[in-house]
């Protein structure tokens, strides 16, 4: 496989599906590193392209396996893109319009305080996963995912803070977790992420006009006010001298 650098682009040879031709392919390698999330100059490891098309849509792609230098770590890229004949008659040049698809991705994960940690690891963990599923397109279930790191958050907060009732408040409802919150601002945002998770796990949606941003976005203020709390109490804690 013979690669050839340009200033736009690089140009590769590669072998085109089952007729053992050469075809030129034309795309903007990789810039990021869709793994540790660093800018890169990617290694083409191999590419291969592939005509879909039939009398109804065109369809030709162009798959390139790139390798990460700074974290060691191979990963590809699917490119979509037009077929033009050459001038000499000698082949075709795939042109690259588009990059469709890149796996695997590591989504740029929340970062919760070691006081969130101590509180509810199993929330922060039901979180990331749910950021990695969002990440990778699967939108239809990651909300679901949401909302049961919301869940853990709310009934690991109550038991801190409710040590004594800890048995009832793990197997009562959300709903009735929620009520026990005394301060309002955690409270109400615990209320409306609730509505939002349910309806990411229901046939009828109740709010049409919210969805994940704004379940993400109530759960991240949560966080940080539980986080104040926690310090709070921290702080309280101290005797002085």
């Amino acid at each position: 496989m013979n690669t050839i650098a340009t200033s736009n682009a690089t140009v590769i040879a590669s072998i085109t599906d089952n007729k053992l031709l050469y075809i030129r392919s034309k795309f903007h390698p990789a810039s990021e590193c869709p793994v540790c999330r660093r800018g890169i100059s990617p290694i083409i490891l191999s590419a291969y392209y592939a005509n879909r098309s039939n009398r109804f849509h065109m369809n030709h792609t162009l798959a390139v396996l790139f390798f990460c230098t700074l974290c060691d770590t191979a990963f590809l890229c699917e490119y979509k893109g037009q077929v033009y004949d050459l001038e000499d008659g000698h082949g075709n040049t795939f042109v690259a319009n588009e990059m469709r698809y890149v796996t695997p991705i590591s989504p740029l994960q929340n970062q919760f305080s070691d006081a969130i940690q101590t509180l509810s690891a199993d929330f922060i963990e039901i979180y990331y996963q749910s950021q990695k599923a969002e990440s990778e397109g699967l939108s239809q279930i990651c909300g679901m995912g949401y909302r049961k790191a919301l869940e853990f958050l709310v009934k690991d907060y109550l038991c801190h803070k409710f040590s004594k009732e800890a048995d009832k408040i793990v197997s009562e409802s959300l709903g009735s977790s929620i009520k026990r919150i005394e301060d309002e601002r955690i409270r109400t945002l615990a209320s409306r992420s609730a509505w939002i998770g349910n309806d990411e796990t229901h046939y009828m949606r109740k709010h049409e006009n919210l969805g994940i941003v704004e379940l993400k976005m109530f759960i991240s203020s949560m966080v940080c006010y539980i986080d104040a709390e926690l310090s709070f109490e921290q702080a309280y804690n101290i005797s002085g001298k």
